[in-house]
């Protein structure tokens, strides 16, 4: 263990040396412009000195943290420095957007008119983030490099590391930065290399590519197509998943659920987009969006083990590939039996999961009492099969017709836009049977209602005298 200690420490100080001899230049200059800026010298000279000194002073000193994330993730990555500093500079963005989401979302942005001197907060990059100086770079910069080692060993252990990157490709969906992962691999060297017909290619999906407009010439796909296998899980893991949800759905509430998912499936599986479907498990619960990353990891290495070698997205976009080539270099059968067993698998999964641990799942929310027969019930409302009562409930607890700016709702979910947050009243709310209340936004609430959103929202709408366009 002190081995590897040690080893860390002296990876990093050689790393971190790099960073500050750049320090070093930007002293200097800050030297330099203190001295043209002296009692004396010509004002051309003075208002120089200030030029560089307000430059290196703010473009440097001001963004230390910057320079030490790209300083250090490219020292660790060592190879492929390019790629290091693109993802470098994404990852600090993003921590610096999230920063500020999170203070906004918990109320705790300080007023900056009074200055954040001492506050605690500061602006970096015109953002306002929870300050915290050099040491955010240093942070970021040293899981950069970690997240660079993790890289060479997806790409360098075989089924083990083509299991991590389809499970991370999954499970880093909700925050975006899955894209992060799979475009390296899939357009530039860190998906490997290859000579085709003289020339030379980089990435899995520029490889896969070339080979498929040079099919005659070769006798064998290049391995790194395992890269570009994203697309199983949106194929047949939709299936499967689908198949679960509608089976454990209450009888009386089957046919919405078909009437909602189908259509979803089919996008999914024509262009690719499963956003909809990794946020319903995540809502339902996180077991299922892991075992889903899991499963979806687990039969890409089984469908590259079977000798499936092509590219794998969506439908639209895999097809016109496996017609071009020949079956022999392709082996595309090989996706009919894997994929079954893949249906089978996902559906058997989940329908346990959920039936074991008793989720809320499309279809299987509770019965609401909604219907309100007292005389003078608004027929509108009624038409909708919610009372006047429980939409009068919903818009109290939004803090009023006036704090309410726009109403609009997904499968499973009403989404409004307040004007002012700190009116919701989230007791209000739930006196109207949900599944909870999630906050999109600083200005943003969720209830979660189930299939029966789209006539809450129409209720509500009505209420507010809100037009649909």
């Amino acid at each position: 263990m002190n081995l590897d200690i040690q080893g860390a420490m002296k990876r990093f100080s050689g790393a971190i040396i790099k960073p500050v001899m750049f320090l070093a230049v930007a002293g200097i200059l800050l030297a330099v412009s203190v001295i043209l800026k002296m009692e004396g010298m010509p004002a051309p000279v003075v208002m120089l000195g200030q030029l560089i000194y307000t430059c290196v002073n703010s473009g440097v000193v001001g963004n230390l943290g910057l320079i030490f994330c790209i300083g250090l993730t490219c020292a660790l990555a060592k190879k492929r420095a390019g790629d290091a500093a693109v993802i470098a500079a994404s990852t600090f963005l993003v921590f610096l957007y999230a920063n500020n989401a999170w203070l906004t979302n918990n109320n705790m942005l300080i007023d900056p008119a009074g200055g954040l001197y001492g506050t605690g907060q500061g602006v970096v990059l015109g953002i306002q983030v929870v300050d915290m100086g050099v040491f955010i770079g240093i942070i970021l910069g040293c899981l950069n490099g970690w997240v660079n080692g993790l890289q060479d060993f997806m790409y360098g252990t075989g089924y083990a590391g083509q299991f991590v990157y389809g499970f991370l490709n999954k499970l880093l969906i909700p925050t975006g930065m899955h894209h992060l992962l799979w475009m390296p691999f899939m357009y530039s060297a860190v998906g490997g290399t290859a000579q085709i017909a003289g020339e030379a290619y980089a990435g899995s999906y520029n490889i896969f590519m070339a080979e498929l407009g040079n099919a005659s010439a070769i006798t064998a796909m290049d391995p790194s197509i395992r890269f570009s296998l994203l697309g199983f899980g949106k194929w047949f893991g939709t299936v499967g998943t689908v198949l679960a949800f509608i089976s454990v759905a209450k009888p009386q509430h089957r046919a919405q659920v078909r009437a909602m998912l189908v259509p979803a499936a089919l996008v999914a599986i024509l262009a690719g987009i499963t956003e909809p479907f990794e946020f319903m498990y995540l809502w339902a619960s996180p077991i299922l969006f892991v075992v889903n990353a899991a499963l979806d990891g687990l039969f890409q290495c089984i469908l590259f083990a079977s000798g499936f070698r092509a590219l794998l997205t969506g439908f639209i976009e895999t097809v016109p590939g496996l017609i071009a080539l020949p079956a022999e270099l392709s082996q595309w059968f090989m996706v009919i039996p894997v994929g079954a067993v893949a249906i089978v698998a996902w559906f058997l999964v989940f329908r346990f999961l959920i039936l074991k641990l008793n989720l809320v799942t499309p279809g299987r929310e509770d019965d609401d009492e909604l219907l309100d027969e007292a005389d003078g019930s608004s027929s509108a409302a009624l038409a909708s099969g919610i009372s006047p009562e429980s939409v009068q409930v919903i818009i109290d607890g939004l803090g009023g017709a006036a704090n309410i700016k726009s109403v609009m709702n997904c499968f499973t979910r009403l989404r409004v836009d307040v004007e002012d947050m700190s009116l919701v009243d989230e007791d209000k709310i739930n006196e109207y049977k949900n599944s909870g209340i999630v906050h999109g936004g600083p200005n943003n609430i969720q209830i979660v209602i189930g299939l029966k959103v789209q006539d809450v929202t129409e209720a509500v709408k009505a209420a507010l005298g809100i037009k649909d366009e």
